[in-house]
């Protein structure tokens, strides 16, 4: 099973619970990882994180604080002097990209998860 149907399974009753449906169109050249922050309730403080540090999508903050050689390019962008990560890389760099993206995002939410759930046994 792949990190996404994963993602997907444990993700169906958060989902479910949430009170506004999510939203088919994504920003992100990272369909899949955007589609995931959104599922397991990590857009609100993704979000929270990437204004702070001057970034116009959570997404963006994800990409360039786990893989630095982005964040250059996304600056560049930012200010009107650079390209899309689509208009970057090809087809197949955007999907590895995305596939190592979603896994480190998972590997995230589950990690987040377990020291919640250990703070509250103490």
């Amino acid at each position: 099973m792949n990190w996404y149907k994963l993602a997907q399974s444990q993700s169906q009753s958060l989902s479910q619970s949430q009170s506004q449906p999510l939203v088919d169109d994504y920003s992100s050249a990272l369909v899949k990882t955007e589609k995931l922050v959104k599922e397991l309730g990590l857009d609100e403080i993704l979000s929270e994180f990437a204004i702070k540090r001057d970034y116009q999508s959570a997404i963006d903050y994800v990409v360039c604080s786990l893989y630095p050689q982005y964040e250059s390019g996304c600056r560049a962008y930012y200010n009107g002097t650079g390209k899309k990560l689509n208009e970057i890389l090809d087809k197949n760099e955007i999907k590895k990209l995305d596939d190592i993206c979603g896994k480190d995002v998972l590997f995230f939410y589950y990690k987040l998860n377990k020291v919640e759930k250990k703070n509250e046994l103490v």
